[in-house]
C-alpha cells in the first residue's frame, strides 16, 4: 500500500509538471518529504530503543548499533569504494579492460526536454513523451542490460564490476556502468552494448551521441574508483562536492537522489556481475549423471561424500538407464512434472522396435 501511494504521488507529480530542472529536481517535493519523515520516524525509533548484553551487562541504543554499520552514510560509502578497488585489482591482477558506459532512456520515456545555452538552460514540455514514468523506465533498462549479458553470454563473454541507477532532472532513471573484461572482447562488447542500447528509436536525433556513451579506463587519468567516486558521493551523502551538474547544493541533490532512490525505483547500487551469474532457473536432475540428460536438466554435482557417484555415467543411448537414476524435479511453476513418464514411453516404444527386428 505504501509504495503504490508512492508511486502513485510521484506519477501525479511527472504529469503535473512538477518535477525537473526548473521546479523539483529528481524528485517531487512531497517525495522528498516523506522520505524525511520516514527517516526522522525510524531515527526516533532507533534512539529510544535499547538493547542489553545480558553476558556483559552493557546497553546501547540501536541508533549507536546502526551507525557501525552501511546504515552510517560514511560507512556506506567506504565500503562501496573498498568494493570497487576490490574489482580493480582483481582486473589488474587478471590483466583485463575497464570501460564506464552509460545507457540512457530514449527521448519519449522523459517527461521534459532541455532547451537553451549552457548556463542558461530551462525545462519544456516534452511532446513526444508517451508516459513512461520512472519505474517502467527502469523496467527498461532492466531488459536492455538482460539482453546485453545474455548476447555476451552466448559469445563466452563475461563482465564484471559495478552499476548504478541514477535519475535524470525529470527523475527518469539512466544507467552508469563500470565493468571489466578480457581485453580482447573490446568490440565485441562495444558493438553488442550499442546495439541493444540503441535498439529502440535509435535513429532519433542525438542518440548515437547522448544514449550510449563510453569512456575506456586510463591508467594514467586515475584508478577505477576515482572514475566513479563523484557518482557514489552525489548518491550518498554528497561528500567532497560542491554542486552538481546542474549547479544544485551537493548535499540537497544526494538527499533527494536518497529520496528517489527509495521511491518506486528499486535500488541505485548493484554488483554488475551479480547479474550475469544469475542465469534463467533450470530443471535439476538429482539423478547421478556424468553428462546432461536428455530432457535438458541441468546436471546435479554429486556431494562429496559420495564420491563414488562421479564414477557413473549415463550412456548416452540407453533410456533405461536415464529413466532408472534420473528422478527429475521441476523447479519452475508449472515446469512439465511427466518427464520420467516420457522417457518411460520412449523406452517402451524402443523396446518394440526391438522386439519387431528379432
Amino acid at each position: 500500500m505504501r509504495r503504490a501511494h508512492a508511486r502513485a504521488v510521484e506519477a501525479a507529480a511527472i504529469d503535473f509538471g512538477l518535477v525537473n530542472r526548473s521546479r523539483d529536481v529528481y524528485v517531487s517535493n512531497e517525495g522528498l518529504a516523506a522520505r524525511e519523515a520516514q527517516n526522522a520516524r525510524n531515527a526516533a525509533m532507533l534512539e529510544s530503543t535499547i538493547a542489553h548484553n545480558l553476558d556483559t551487562d552493557q546497553e546501547f541504543t540501536l541508533a549507536e548499533l546502526s551507525a557501525k554499520g552501511p546504515a552510517n552514510k560514511a560507512v556506506r560509502r567506504a565500503e562501496l569504494m573498498t568494493r570497487i578497488a576490490g574489482f580493480e585489482r582483481i582486473a589488474i591482477a587478471s590483466a583485463h579492460a575497464g570501460l564506464f558506459l552509460t545507457i540512457t532512456c530514449p527521448s519519449k520515456m522523459h517527461a521534459f526536454k532541455v532547451v537553451g545555452p549552457k548556463g542558461r538552460e530551462k525545462a519544456i514540455r516534452n511532446t513526444r513523451y508517451d508516459g513512461t514514468k520512472p519505474d517502467e523506465a527502469q523496467a527498461y533498462l532492466r531488459g536492455v542490460w538482460a539482453r546485453i549479458r545474455a548476447a555476451l553470454a552466448r559469445r563466452g563473454i563475461s563482465l564484471y564490476g559495478f552499476r548504478i541507477a541514477e535519475p535524470q532532472h525529470d527523475g527518469t532513471p539512466h544507467w552508469h556502468l563500470l565493468v571489466f573484461y578480457p581485453p580482447q572482447h573490446d568490440k565485441t562488447v562495444e558493438s553488442t552494448v550499442r546495439r541493444y542500447a540503441l535498439e529502440m528509436d535509435g535513429d532519433e536525433a542525438g542518440a548515437q551521441e547522448k544514449r550510449c556513451d563510453f569512456k575506456r579506463m586510463d591508467a594514467a587519468l586515475g584508478t577505477a574508483a576515482a572514475y566513479i567516486a563523484k557518482y557514489v558521493a552525489k548518491n550518498i551523502d554528497g561528500y567532497k562536492l560542491d554542486k552538481d551538474l546542474i549547479g544544485n547544493d551537493a548535499l540537497e541533490t544526494s538527499a533527494r537522489v536518497e529520496a528517489w532512490a527509495h521511491s518506486p525505483v528499486p535500488a541505485d547500487w548493484r554488483a554488475a556481475g551479480d547479474d550475469l551469474a544469475r542465469a534463467a532457473p533450470r530443471r535439476i536432475c538429482s539423478g547421478r549423471c556424468a553428462r546432461a540428460c536428455a530432457c535438458g536438466a541441468q546436471r546435479r554435482e554429486p556431494r562429496r561424500k559420495d564420491r563414488r557417484a562421479r564414477k557413473r555415467v549415463c550412456r548416452v543411448g540407453s533410456l533405461r538407464q536415464r529413466a532408472r537414476r534420473c528422478a527429475l524435479r521441476p523447479r519452475l511453476p508449472g515446469a512439465s512434472r511427466d518427464i520420467p513418464r516420457r522417457l518411460a514411453h520412449g523406452l517402451r516404444r524402443r523396446s518394440g522396435r526391438e522386439a519387431g527386428r528379432h
